[in-house]
């Protein structure tokens, strides 16, 4: 029986999205992404996500639909405030989303480094005073959030709601594989 678990484990970790591989973020950051996941060029980048700071790193699957982001705030915070970062954040996002259902609101230690971890399936509704008549647009989202030379350093994965069974178990292992020296 234990042979059949270890015969199926790798299965696990490359359902639908290749094998992990280490990534370089910064000089101080690495974590496993999927050896399928390519850079985001600029362009993508704009277009995809605004924000006045350049990401540390972008990357997205080749159809585009599945991107994680690695960036830093502009704000100065305190190892201390972990709890309050949480509550700030977790309004942000519900601000963000016409619904949220989180399966994952916690402050775990990964790595011997304390990140806050949401996980949540988002929704946002069409406008109904828009010419364009779309319908929801619902996302997974896996975020973490820790503290790092006094700035929040924040790892950003989404991937359409739908696709949440593929990505669920590799998300996961990606996010514990953060490393920050």
């Amino acid at each position: 029986m234990p042979l059949m678990i270890l015969l199926l484990l790798p299965l696990s970790v490359c359902h639908g999205q290749g094998t992990l591989r280490k990534q370089k973020l910064s000089k101080d950051v690495t974590m496993e992404i999927p050896s399928s996941f390519i850079p985001m060029d600029i362009q993508q980048q704009r277009i995809k996500y605004v924000s006045d700071r350049a990401p540390i790193a972008m990357f997205t699957t080749e159809d585009g639909r599945v991107d994680l982001g690695v960036n830093t705030s502009s704000t100065t915070w305190g190892d201390s405030d972990l709890a309050i970062l949480r509550d700030f954040y977790r309004a942000g996002i519900i601000n963000l989303y016409d619904k949220t259902d989180f399966s994952k609101d916690t402050i775990e230690l990964i790595n011997d480094r304390k990140f806050i971890v949401f996980e949540f399936n988002g929704t946002l509704h069409p406008d109904e005073n828009s010419f364009r008549n779309e319908g929801s647009l619902s996302k997974y989202i896996y975020i973490q959030y820790t503290i790092y030379n006094n700035n929040v350093l924040l790892f950003n994965f989404s991937a359409p709601a739908i696709q949440r069974p593929k990505w669920e178990a590799t998300v996961k292992e990606m996010m514990t594989s953060i490393k920050i020296r």
